[in-house]
């Protein structure tokens, strides 16, 4: 695992040793990157094949009311998906948290997908209406700091107070 991360890491400073690219851009693609492994590593690498057969679930939030471990399942959905959300913000170039929210939904059912065929989870609707929802938090609190960035950087004018001015 650690050589195929070593190795996508060379493969994509190759790529982009031939555009310039901010040092803040190159360490977000990979924290992004880490936080996919990461992402897979818990959803799908940790599993046992077989380990959980019990096929899918299409109920929306019936995890919930299943009792307090569920809850916290529930839960968990919707924290593990919330740094994707903050990072794929920072690296759409247009900072549009549509595209981070759509592609979160796909890796989301991709994941539930492949537990499904692989037997090692439950795949279930809710978890990828949670993640989806976890990502948008997170594209939200991204753009909530970025317009706070834009103003302060832009918004400052000459430095001058209002009081200033009027004199």
């Amino acid at each position: 695992m650690a050589g195929f991360f070593a190795a996508l890491c060379f493969f994509l400073a190759g790529i982009f040793r031939k555009r310039k690219f901010a040092v803040s851009r190159l360490i977000t693609l990979f924290l992004f990157f880490s936080y996919l492994m990461f992402i897979l590593s818990v959803t799908l690498l940790d599993r046992k094949s077989g380990s959980d057969s019990r096929g899918v679930s299409w109920s929306v939030f019936g995890t919930w009311f299943y009792g307090t471990k569920s809850k916290g399942y529930v839960i968990e959905n919707l924290m593990l998906f919330v740094p994707y959300g903050i990072l794929g913000y920072f690296l759409t170039p247009l900072k549009r948290a549509r595209y981070v929210v759509l592609t979160a939904a796909v890796l989301s059912a991709v994941i539930e997908c492949m537990q499904f065929v692989f037997h090692s989870g439950y795949a279930e609707l809710s978890d990828v209406l949670m993640n989806t929802a976890g990502a948008a938090l997170g594209a939200l609190v991204a753009a909530a700091v970025y317009a706070a960035w834009k103003r302060g950087r832009h918004g400052g004018g000459s430095g001058r107070s209002e009081l200033e001015g009027k004199e």
